[in-house]
């Protein structure tokens, strides 16, 4: 079912007053110790590095399904859906075709985040993704909240220069927003019309820097110290992917996922890891291979190794 939600509405009102600036009130949305099922999207978010980004223009008249079916069992444990024809669509034929994937994701233990569509992402799937023409966040909020899913459904923003991270780090801080896309990084064709310049890798990793120190600000150590990002560091101590001794380095650097997009192919990945990127969202290095289980394979492979050689969480 879709969730209705009117801007006039108290708790829209409240966030909408205070988009840049969220206070107690807004935070209100968030608990400081969200329910197991938060920590367990926070743990399969981060289990791969690489998060595919699906849209059947770029799949060489290959299915969604085939692509994602593909991606999945080499091991990625997130997909994007994202179809800009259907970006509002509540029709019958997009909803099937997003149950679906669902089901193919549900196969393989992963989560589905909606691009832009977060009418059928709350009725449908895990979580929904934001540009910044998209819907408003405050209102993204309200209605998860209104939908009764503040703590099961995940909300990621894009981002493209220290103005927006700004704003993102006030609602990151409050766990209102899940994750945080940084890009373009390379030129990319994946939009028809960009309009957004390429970062590059010194603009990324000042960018990358700056969130970081905001989230890290000493008057938001509570942050810091509870909630999903925590449980999952901890968790990964238990399944011995993280040396205890260096868990804290990981809660204090690492509090809110950082995903990196734009332009993105198997010979950028050691560039980026060494910049400090640590989930890499992919559009058409993925849907365009003629083997996709192969290439995904191959790019979680040689993350994995890149960091190895460097001794890199």
């Amino acid at each position: 079912m879709n969730i209705p939600i009117n801007a006039s509405t108290r708790s829209a009102s409240l966030l909408s007053a205070r988009v840049k600036h969220p206070t107690s009130e807004s935070s209100q949305l968030a608990t400081a110790t969200p329910p197991p099922i938060a920590n367990k999207l926070m743990q399969v978010f981060t289990a791969t590095p690489i998060y595919p980004v699906i849209s059947h223009e770029f799949c060489l008249g290959r299915t969604e399904e085939t692509v994602i079916a593909a991606a999945l069992a080499a091991g990625a444990k997130v997909i994007q859906l994202r179809d800009k024809t259907h970006s509002t669509s509540t029709s019958a034929s997009f909803t099937t075709k997003v149950r679906s994937i669902k089901k193919l994701t549900e196969q393989y233990k992963a989560l589905l985040i909606i691009n832009d569509n977060i009418d059928i992402a709350l009725a449908e799937a895990n979580g929904v993704h934001l540009g910044q023409n998209d819907l408003p966040l405050h209102l993204a909020f309200a209605k998860r909240h209104q939908a009764k899913r503040d703590h099961d459904f995940i909300i990621g923003l894009s981002t493209h220069n220290a103005a927006e991270i700004k704003v993102a780090s006030t609602f990151a801080r409050s766990e209102l927003l899940f994750y945080m896309n940084i890009g373009p990084i390379y030129p990319t064709q994946t939009k028809a019309h960009p309009t957004t310049p390429a970062l590059g890798i010194a603009n990324f990793k000042n960018l990358n820097r700056l969130f970081k120190q905001l989230l890290n600000d000493a008057s938001h150590s509570n942050c810091r110290e509870t909630g999903y990002y925590k449980t999952a560091m901890l968790s990964a101590v238990e399944e011995n992917r993280i040396p205890a001794e260096r868990v804290n380095v990981r809660l204090s650097k690492s509090l809110v996922p950082v995903t990196v997009m734009g332009g993105i192919k198997e010979r950028h990945l050691k560039e980026l890891v060494l910049a400090g990127a640590k989930h890499f969202a992919m559009v058409t290095e993925i849907t365009t291979a003629p083997n996709v289980e192969q290439k995904v394979r191959a790019l979680i492979t040689a993350v994995n190794t890149i960091k190895q050689s460097h001794d890199i969480l």
